[in-house]
């Protein structure tokens, strides 16, 4: 099942640097259908009814954001997917770009 949230008030704290995401059998820089690369920032929803639990958000070319560590952030198109394979199951998270929360 795939879930979308609206940026304007789906709000998070960014914890780490983003860094590059990895393919799980090469360790080689991910990259999207069109040749750009997978970052990843890990991040911790903001408000009453959010998740407390840091989650990986996957995005196309984020290390260019100039984003700080501590800073609120919003991201644009919001996706979170269920997943399972052999016998695991979670949510991915991802989106088309972040920026800084209003």
């Amino acid at each position: 099942m795939i879930y979308t949230a609206h940026p304007s008030y789906a709000v998070f704290l960014l914890l780490t640097e983003p860094e590059a995401k990895l393919d799980f059998e090469t360790q080689q820089p991910k990259l999207t259908k069109d040749g750009k690369p997978l970052g990843v920032f890990h991040v911790i929803g903001l408000g009453s009814d959010a998740d407390r639990n840091p989650a990986p958000v996957k995005v196309t070319a984020p290390l260019l954001t100039g984003l700080k560590v501590g800073s609120a952030v919003t991201f644009v198109d919001f996706t979170a997917r269920e997943w399972e394979q052999n016998g695991r199951k979670g949510v991915s998270h991802s989106a088309a770009t972040v920026k800084a929360a209003a």
